[in-house]
């Protein structure tokens, strides 16, 4: 009982901390690129992903069983990257006045960005279409099969943590040189560095670091960090900005850290309403990823709404509402609808028992 209770709370904390990255990200979409909130903002927004899915990676679990690891990361990750894909694709194409002759090239460009699966402009210029913000799937995919057989690696040598942290930074160092020059498919060069973030969630947990006290000196520390990340111009990942890598890397980890002591401490609170309706948007953070952009995206809701560009889009926490609650009604849509449910969350809609109930009873009459 006991047990279950704390992996409860555990699982709570850390929807909360993941509600705090996806609304930055919603935000920081919402806002104007150049402003010092996105900037501050970007430092760690995404990198409270990978730190998160290195508290949680259990190598035991999976160390005998890469195959099983790499299907279910392939279930979590790539099938809704896919699954998106088509779907939005499919209504652009219903929605769209071009014929299917003027649409197969416009097609042959999408299929290509979907393969290579980078969220911006590909460097160098090749001419397919971006996938969009569903990129950071394809990267965290490739992260966390990189961080297993780096794992694999390190038990093999038995490296010290020191050393652990040195070869975790010069990969990183390599994905970031090779960013500067060629945006590799899947964002390979992403994942390269942000191995150095999934590192810092794993030796987080695996020396209960969250159970020690962050006292006013390491605070200010990590102040200290954060102005001169943003004074040296801040760290972007998907724009491959490092600027002074050691630096950026570092900050992003300490807040992501601080960040999952801050989570800790709101899943403690009396307020439950806060707690719930925080670890809801966390728990489904994926989705909200992947639809929020949706309304300037293949969905276009200035083409339906009147003034939507003039009124919403015009005001940054207009939009970061609106999206938010576009994002909500795409997640309990995905609750109801059989084929939606089991590529996003994996499990059957709710009314699934019913049916199951009704058959048992009809084989037992």
């Amino acid at each position: 009982m006991a047990e279950n209770i704390a992996k409860n709370n555990q699982e709570q904390w850390a929807n909360i901390l993941k509600v705090f990255a996806i609304l930055f990200v919603v935000f920081t979409h919402s806002n104007n690129p150049a402003s010092l909130t996105n900037i501050i903002l970007n430092i760690f927004m995404l990198p409270i992903f990978f730190f998160c899915a290195g508290y949680y990676f259990n190598y035991e679990k999976y160390k005998l069983d890469f195959k099983n690891y790499v299907k279910k990361s392939v279930q979590r990750l790539l099938a809704p990257y896919f699954f998106t894909l088509v779907i939005c694709y499919v209504y652009s194409l219903i929605v769209s006045n071009l014929s299917i002759d003027q649409y197969l090239p416009i097609l042959g460009k999408m299929i290509c960005g979907w393969l290579y699966s980078c969220g911006n402009v590909i460097k160098p210029a090749m001419d397919i279409i971006p996938c969009g913000v569903i990129w950071f799937l394809t990267c965290l995919f490739v992260c966390r099969i990189l961080f297993f057989l780096v794992l694999r690696i390190f038990e093999k040598f038995q490296l010290t943590l020191f050393q652990k942290i040195v070869i975790l930074y010069v990969i990183g160092l390599a994905g970031i040189i090779t960013g500067k020059y060629i945006f590799l498919p899947w964002s390979i060069d992403i994942a390269l560095a942000a191995l150095y973030f999934m590192f810092g969630g794993y030796i987080t947990k695996q020396h209960k670091l969250l159970e020690k006290k962050a006292d006013i000196f390491f605070l200010i520390f990590a102040g200290i960090l954060l102005y001169s990340n943003v004074k040296c111009g801040g760290l972007s990942l998907n724009n491959r900005s490092y600027f002074v890598p050691l630096l950026s890397l570092n900050t992003a980890v300490v807040f992501s850290f601080l960040f999952s002591k801050l989570s800790i401490k709101i899943s403690q609170t009396n307020f439950t309403f806060l707690k719930n309706a925080l670890a809801y948007c966390g728990k489904y953070s994926l989705i909200i990823l992947i639809f929020h952009l949706q309304d300037e995206g293949y969905f276009h809701f200035d083409f339906y709404i009147p003034y939507y560009k003039q009124v919403i889009m015009s005001n940054c926490y207009y939009l970061f509402f609106v999206r938010i609650i576009f994002s909500v009604l795409c997640i309990e849509l995905i609750k109801i609808l059989p084929v939606f449910s089991e590529i996003y969350l994996g499990t059957h809609p709710y009314y699934y028992k019913f049916f199951k109930k009704t058959e048992k009873q009809n084989e037992n009459t």
